[in-house]
Parts: structure tokens; C-alpha cells; sequence
């Protein structure tokens, strides 16, 4: 019989977290073997979890609980090591020593952990449960130890290979399966193996709650496995809603426990309640503000944003220069999934890159039969991918624009002729664009720099830029310089005369 206690609980909700989240990255997208190796990762984590709990919330001494947490146990450090070859989606095949040592290794200890040669008894001590382990138990080990080793060593050379946006997700990543591994390794491996004890085991599956949070994190903030979510703001409000009422009532609580009183409505509980009114509205405005930078949905400043702007691009004729004005404006303003900007080459027939913040994401040339620069040139306005959608969704631009992730497409203009492009992705926020917020950048003797809460550049700065894009060369031996903050310049300078 399970005796219910905190302790199991909590392994009952590292169970469901385990397969919520599993499940979760398994359903946006089904066929892609990335998001199947992190599932199949999740699910024996929350088998584990749920035996565990089973385990040591037990009062009889039947092994059989112990022997489910140690057969999906073996299979948890193989799924790790399979999603590490799988990421960040490149599909890599699996190490000799991951597919012909490794993979057998557990399958064989998952099928070897029903005999007593790895669990043979389970006692019931004052303490709680405690597993008597077989023989097999030290090889059991040392197979967890060195195929987590191997995992770990793998993601670790994904990241010291990666570059921008995939670089910090690897990092998540990486610190979220490296650090619960090695604590739930110290208290399901090595005490037990050291101490002859299982009774640290129960908080292993704990650390994996540090997994869960630092993937969700890392799908919220930095669209890890290429997942988006949107987050409402009206969640949003009632988030922050439930958390001030939450730390108020908590507060009602707590007064209540320390000065206890059987008497109803006195002078404390009185003032305790005026307290809450007042700051009830001011507590939940900062939290809903911390939620808003959270995720990305801060107000713009126009009038700082133009000032320093103004300033940035003041005197200055250098076109990286410009660039990196341009594009951290629209980036630290919009706040983008991904920016990059395309200039004309010197010949006058492709566009290429010339600065990005996500060299992974855009190709560094537009094909030749982009429908992008026509439209611009045609339409000498902002290109929005929704009006697109919602007019003709199988048009040619609308597909492109699909196809490179892009929601908004800014023509650069000079005396009517086009001379480059900003291709902007969809808010991290996942709030729409609106005619009046993106950036254009056009040659007009009536708008000044900005105009009814649009940035638009004045002629002097289209004319700078267009003048340095014609002295602008495409790098043919180094593609990127990456900078500050994974920003990608795609060209090494002015060309030399």
C-alpha cells in the first residue's frame, strides 16, 4: 500500500512535469527525429520518477518498484546521448561506442534490472525503504557514469562549434541535462554504491525539475529545437493576478500563524487588510511588467529611442556604422526573431548580405528569382507577410516570405531605386506588426528622421548608405565577423580603390 507523503508527492510531479514537457516538444513537430529523441529522453525520466515514488512511499518490501525505477533508469542515459547526437537537428548518426556499446549496454541492463543480479531484496527500515543491490549493480554504474560522460562531451562540442542564437540554446541545453545528470548520478549512483543506501535516491528525480524549467526557458526566450510559443496577454494579467494575490493572502496567512486570535476583525486583521488594498494594484503592475520583459512585450520609447538614434547617426558615413545603427534599432525596439539586411552588389544584380543577427537563419544571397525585390521595387512601401496571407496565401511572394521566416520586408530606397532590403521575423513576442511601428528607410524631402512613431531615415543617411554600398564587396573567404551580442557582419569593409 502507498503511503501518501510530500516527499512521493513531489516525485508524482516530476513524473507528470517529465512527460508534460516530453509530450509537449513531441506534438509541434512529430516527424522531426530531434523532437522524438527528446521525448523518448523525457518519458523514462518520468517513469523513474513515478517508481521512485512508488518506492519509497511503499510500506511492504516487494522489490518490484525498485526494479521498474532501475529499467527505465538504464534507458535514460542512451536517450540522452541519442538527442545529443540529434541536436540541433543535423540528424548526426551516433558514435560506434554510442550505437554498438552504449545502446546494447542499456538495453540489456532495462531487461536485467526485473532479476535479483541488480535489486535482489528490499527491507523496510524506521527510515523508509532500502534497496539490497546484486551484483550487477557496479557495472549498472559505471555504464551511467560514462555514457552520461559521453553525452555531455558531445553537446559540449555542439556548443564550442556553434555560433550566435544556436550557441546560447546549446548553453541552456547544456547546463539543463549536464547539471541534473551529474546531482541525480551522486544521489542514485555513487551513494548508493559508496554508503549501501537508497535512501538519497528520492531526491534524485527532483533535479530534473531543473531540466524541465531551463528547456522551458529556453523555448520561451531563445526558441530552442525551433519550438515558438506564444504567450497571451491576457494569460499574462491573470499570471500576474494570481501571483500578487497569491503573495498578499500568503501574507494574511502568515500574520494569522504568528499572532493567533480567536476573535474576528481585530485592529490587526483590519490593518492587514487596508495594507492589501493599497498595494495589491502597484504589486501586480510590476509583476505584469517583469512578465511583459519576460517576454518580450515592452513599450517602446519613441522619443529616447529617436534621440539616441539621432545622435548614433549623426556625422557618421561608414556603412558598417550604419548598419549596426539600423539594425539595433529595429532589434532592441521590435525585438525580432531575426533581422538581416541585403544591399545591391557593385554589378547591380543580386542582393547579398551585409548584416544579420542570425546567420543561421537567412541566406547570405537572395536567389535570383526572389519575388522579395520585385515586389519592393514595385510596391516602394512595407511588404507585410499577413496582408499577403490574407489576400492571396498561395501567392509566390507570400510563399517566400513563409519560406525565409520573415514577416515584414523594408525596401531601401534612393531616388526611387532600390538599393537594399531589411528583412525583419516575427516578434518574439508574437504580437503582429502594424504599418505604423516598422522601419523604412525612403527618399522624401518631407519626412523628417521620424514621423508619427516611425523611424525613417532622412536623405542624407539613404544617400551615406547607398553611396557606401556601392563601394560595398561581398567576402568570398570569411562569410561572418561575428560581433557583440551574435550579431554577423556578412562582408569584411568597404572595397579598397
Amino acid at each position: 500500500m502507498i503511503k501518501p507523503n510530500l516527499s512521493v508527492a513531489f516525485l508524482f510531479f516530476c513524473a507528470i512535469a517529465n512527460l508534460a514537457i516530453g509530450l509537449y516538444i513531441f506534438s509541434r513537430k512529430p516527424l522531426s527525429a530531434m523532437h522524438r529523441a527528446f521525448c523518448s529522453y523525457a518519458i523514462p525520466i518520468s517513469v523513474w520518477a513515478f517508481a521512485l515514488g512508488l518506492a519509497h512511499g511503499s510500506d511492504t518490501s516487494s522489490p518490484y518498484y525498485f526494479r521498474l525505477a532501475f529499467s527505465a533508469g538504464s534507458l535514460v542515459p542512451i536517450a540522452m546521448l541519442h538527442f545529443a547526437y540529434r541536436f540541433p537537428g543535423l540528424d548526426r548518426a551516433p558514435s560506434f561506442v554510442a550505437s554498438w556499446l552504449f545502446t546494447p549496454a542499456g538495453l540489456m541492463f532495462a531487461l536485467l534490472s526485473w532479476s535479483p543480479w541488480i535489486v535482489r531484496t528490499v527491507e523496510v527500515e524506521a527510515s523508509g525503504v532500502r534497496a539490497i543491490y546484486g551484483p550487477l549493480h557496479l557495472p549498472f554504474a559505471l555504464y551511467v557514469v560514462a555514457c552520461f560522460a559521453l553525452g555531455n562531451a558531445v553537446l559540449y562540442r555542439t556548443y564550442r562549434q556553434a555560433t550566435g542564437l544556436l550557441r546560447l540554446q546549446t548553453r541552456y541545453l547544456l547546463l539543463a541535462l549536464s547539471l541534473p545528470a551529474a546531482l541525480a548520478v551522486v544521489t542514485n549512483v555513487v551513494t548508493p554504491l559508496i554508503l549501501a543506501t537508497s535512501t538519497p535516491g528520492r531526491y534524485g528525480p527532483l533535479f530534473s525539475l531543473l531540466m524541465v524549467t531551463l528547456v522551458a526557458h529556453s523555448i520561451i526566450r531563445h526558441r530552442l529545437m525551433d519550438i515558438r510559443v506564444v504567450i497571451k496577454q491576457g494569460v499574462v494579467y491573470l499570471a500576474a493576478f494570481a501571483v500578487a494575490g497569491a503573495a498578499l493572502l500568503l501574507l494574511l496567512v502568515a500574520s494569522n500563524l504568528i499572532f493567533p486570535d480567536e476573535h474576528w476583525f481585530t485592529a490587526l486583521e483590519i490593518l492587514l487588510a487596508l495594507t492589501i488594498a493599497v498595494l495589491f494594484h502597484p504589486l501586480k503592475t510590476r509583476i505584469q511588467r517583469a512578465f511583459d520583459h519576460y517576454l518580450y512585450r515592452e513599450p517602446y520609447d519613441y522619443p529616447r529611442v529617436i534621440r539616441q538614434t539621432s545622435e548614433a547617426l549623426n556625422g557618421t558615413i561608414e556603412l558598417v556604422a550604419l548598419l549596426d545603427c539600423v539594425g539595433g534599432v529595429i532589434r532592441n525596439t521590435l525585438k525580432p526573431e531575426g533581422l538581416t539586411v541585403y544591399l545591391l552588389e557593385e554589378t547591380d544584380v543580386r542582393f547579398e548580405c551585409a548584416w544579420t543577427d542570425d546567420f543561421h537563419r537567412f541566406p547570405e544571397i537572395l536567389a535570383p528569382d526572389s519575388p522579395l525585390p520585385s515586389r519592393a521595387t514595385s510596391a516602394r512601401a512595407l511588404v507585410f507577410r499577413d496582408e499577403l496571407t490574407s489576400r492571396d496565401p498561395d501567392s509566390q511572394i507570400a510563399r517566400e516570405m513563409d519560406r525565409l521566416g520573415v514577416d515584414v520586408v523594408a525596401p531601401l530606397l534612393e531616388e526611387g531605386q532600390l538599393f537594399g532590403l531589411i528583412a525583419i521575423g516575427p516578434k518574439r513576442s508574437g504580437n503582429p506588426y502594424f504599418t505604423e511601428t516598422p522601419i523604412s528607410c525612403r527618399r522624401s524631402r518631407t519626412s523628417p528622421l521620424w514621423r508619427s512613431g516611425t523611424p525613417r531615415f532622412t536623405n542624407g543617411y539613404c544617400r551615406s548608405m547607398r553611396s557606401s554600398a556601392r563601394r560595398w564587396r561581398p567576402s568570398r573567404t570569411a562569410s561572418s565577423s561575428w560581433g557583440t551580442e551574435g550579431v554577423s557582419r556578412c562582408s569584411t569593409g568597404p572595397r579598397s580603390s
